[in-house]
């Protein structure tokens, strides 16, 4: 994050071998223990807490439905494509769609284009049987929930981590 507190930290002044201490996590942004479809969506360096509850998932078997759109601007912007469609083979209901708002012409782009938002109606089955999960930028946050409380998705099973 630019000028972020802790960007601007490691860059600065951690140095190579430097020990760090962690602690946590912290905060509300977790896997509910529920039986619910769910509807995970990130953009940009959102996809690392996504891919935790997905190997996590992998580690104590689901039978969730479980959809992941992954938003990039281009090609160039997409990473761990192949880690994310090895999901598909792990989980039976597991579908990873990337969405390109920007593909130049090099990309040669043959997936969906756009925002994610158009696409939710095709995977969402029961709104009132559905969980999103959402990581990214505070605007797509607030795109991306807005969007789900208009399919009907209730706003107490929107969860985010906002990287703001």
């Amino acid at each position: 994050m630019p000028e972020g507190i802790c960007t601007t930290w490691v860059h600065n002044h951690l140095k190579v071998g430097d020990k760090v201490n962690f602690t946590g996590p912290y905060g509300d942004f977790f896997l509910r223990d529920t039986e619910a479809d769910i509807l995970f969506v990130a953009g940009g360096s959102g996809k690392a807490p996504i891919k935790s509850i997905l190997e996590h998932l992998k580690e104590v078997g689901t039978n969730r439905k479980m959809t992941y759109f992954f938003g990039a601007r281009s090609l160039k912007d997409l990473y761990l494509t192949e880690e994310m469609q090895a999901f598909e083979q792990v989980f039976e209901q597991f579908e990873y769609v990337p969405v390109l708002s920007n593909p130049g012409a090099e990309d040669n782009w043959k997936g969906k284009t756009g925002f994610v938002m158009p696409y939710f109606k095709e995977v969402i089955r029961d709104p009132k049987n559905t969980e999103a999960y959402l990581c990214g930028s505070p605007g797509m946050i607030a795109a991306v929930t807005k969007s789900l409380k208009e399919y009907g998705i209730d706003e107490e099973k929107i969860y985010y981590d906002s990287f703001g």
